[in-house]
């Protein structure tokens, strides 16, 4: 595990970047500007760059989202969201039925979508949920008991987010993966599509230049649990942004170490924020 203190450092011999978004290019509210001074050289030397996000969005309202707060689409090739990952496997498998579970502003996820969708949760094939009904105040086990029903009956749960928690500003808020966590551990049948399952990196994959080895890609993310472990599992090179979901930890080797090690996850790299 290696301290940088620029993307210069270690680019050489890379030809393409699986880059995470909240924690390393934003915070929900605002761009970092060294993340930008990032992007924009990878540009001039060419390097192919996929955004791989664990939002429950689909890619095309990531990339609005994105440009609103300065991240250009010339500064990317290209989107794989959890939110497109969601829909692709919901549309294999277009006569089940689905209960969603989710805040409003994530309802395009669900749209267009030639699957059933009931408000009956006992005639769902599916759960799908891309977080939780109410941003703020509530925890998962204020769920347990109506996911015990669901799980009685068998219900599979679509995680369109398998984050635990992101930071917006300053603020903590759970995502979809604690939910789909707490069904898990009540007995339930969890499907991850995202980060750090393998069916985001083969996403990401179809859409890099033909050719590339795998010692020719970097990951770069903040969340040991998904973009690190993630990236191990596919064999790539990654980058740990200290300062995103795990900040807390602190930023020194010293100080992340004792965490890494209760995880057993290990970056190649590491840096505070994201620059050149």
């Amino acid at each position: 595990m290696q301290e940088i203190t620029g993307l210069r450092e270690i680019i050489s011999g890379k030809k393409a970047i699986l880059c995470d978004l909240w924690g390393v290019l934003h915070n929900g509210r605002e761009v970092f500007p060294g993340a930008l001074r990032a992007l924009s050289n990878l540009r001039e030397n060419n390097t192919f760059v996929i955004l791989l996000s664990n939002s429950p969005k689909p890619a095309s309202l990531v990339r609005t989202q994105i440009k609103k707060i300065g991240i250009k689409q010339n500064l990317y090739d290209g989107i794989v969201s959890s939110g497109d990952l969601a829909r692709e496997f919901l549309g294999k498998r277009q006569e089940n039925s689905f209960f969603f579970i989710g805040p409003e502003r994530d309802l395009p996820t669900i749209e267009g979508l030639a699957n059933p969708k009931t408000t009956d949760l006992r005639q769902a094939d599916f759960i799908l949920c891309t977080g939780f009904f109410e941003d703020w105040g509530f925890e998962p086990e204020q769920y347990e008991a109506f996911l015990a029903s669901a799980i009685e009956r068998g219900t599979p749960f679509i995680c369109a987010n398998p984050d635990l928690e992101v930071n917006i500003g300053d603020t903590r808020m759970l995502c979809a993966g604690t939910l789909a966590q707490t069904y898990e551990a009540l007995g339930g049948t969890v499907h991850w599509l995202g980060k750090p399952k393998a069916i985001a990196y083969q996403k990401c994959f179809e859409k890099l230049p033909k050719g590339l080895q795998s010692k020719e890609i970097l990951a770069i993310g903040d969340n040991l649990e998904t973009d690190i472990l993630g990236a191990n599992a596919q064999g790539i090179e990654n980058l740990f942004i200290t300062s995103g979901v795990h900040g807390k930890h602190g930023s020194t080797k010293e100080e992340l170490e004792p965490f890494m090690k209760t995880l057993n996850i290990w970056p190649n790299y590491f840096m505070n924020r994201l620059d050149w």
